[in-house]
């Protein structure tokens, strides 16, 4: 499937389990899909191909997830050129990758991927390290797959750091070898990509705030109810792309206000707010902040 079809797919398994969403389409960002149903929210990045997303994408993807308590996924068709199973989750800089299928079977009633029926933590196995102990051990791949009950088929793929592998096969493998060649459980899953150390306030107010990139904004602030996405870069086009997709999340979701930062003479684009940085950086209050929004 090509990424329109898959995001189409996505979409319709969103609306058809009762959730709130904004494809954000016309501007580059590192989150395709955002979907809130009471308070469970979700970030969806959908590829073609899950190798395909970048380090820094997956970064901008956990930061905002983690800021605004979502749930980051990625789905995909598949995996270099292997196609995704359907009944597993796979794993690309720590976010859960599922097929588009897969994301349905999570939405059914499975509020955790990793908890769902048939799906086990993945870990990455050290490749290199699996074949030389099993060489220097004088045993072929086909004996290691025959000993641990798997294919060997597996053992090349893991021996070429093509795969995950499930805990219950690395486990395996280790008390085989009598030595640790997974990463672990907790290395893999981590979220190794996003220190709270960035986050800031927003002028003067007691508003938390989080500068991000790759994203339709370049400020995400969280106040005691509420949520702003500032938009403070790019020229008039942009903006107005950019604006497309703000009004969008701001009129989809409760709470949710949208605004530019910018120097500028308009009042406005698109209806959205414009504030100039001098008036922002004087805002003492949350409350201010919104007379001044919905002035």
């Amino acid at each position: 499937m090509t990424k329109k079809e898959i995001v189409k797919q996505v979409k319709e398994v969103i609306e058809k389990n009762g959730y709130l969403q904004v494809a954000i389409e016309g501007v580059h960002s590192a989150v395709d899909l955002i979907a809130e149903k009471k308070d469970k929210k979700l970030l969806i990045k959908v590829v073609e191909n899950i190798d395909s997303v970048s380090r820094d994408v997956a970064l901008e993807l956990c930061k905002l997830a983690d800021f605004i308590g979502a749930q980051p996924l990625i789905i995909g068709e598949r995996s270099k050129n292997v196609v995704l199973s359907e009944d597993l989750i796979y794993k690309r800089f720590s976010i859960s990758c599922v097929s588009a299928k897969g994301f349905e079977y999570l939405l059914d009633g499975l509020p955790q991927p990793i908890a769902a029926k048939g799906i086990g933590a993945k870990v990455r196995i050290d490749g290199t390290k699996l074949k030389e102990i099993r060489q220097i051990n004088n045993i072929s791949a086909e004996e290691l797959a025959q000993k641990i009950k798997i294919s060997k088929s597996s053992v090349y793929r893991y021996e070429h750091n093509y795969a995950y592998v499930s805990l219950e096969v690395a486990n395996r493998i280790n008390n085989f070898f009598k030595s640790r060649l997974d990463a672990g459980k907790e290395e893999v899953e981590s979220n190794i990509l996003y220190s709270k150390d960035n986050e800031m306030q927003l002028a003067k107010t007691n508003v938390r705030a989080l500068s991000v990139k790759r994203l339709p904004f370049n400020i995400i602030a969280k106040g005691k109810t509420n949520y702003y996405e500032i938009a403070s870069e790019g020229d008039i086009r942009t903006l107005v792309k950019r604006a497309v997709v703000l009004k969008e999340i701001m009129e989809t979701f409760k709470n949710n206000y949208s605004f530019f930062v910018i120097e500028s003479d308009k009042k406005e684009i698109m209806d959205l707010p414009v504030i100039k940085k001098d008036k922002l950086y004087n805002i003492s209050s949350e409350a201010e902040l919104l007379e001044i929004i919905m002035s």
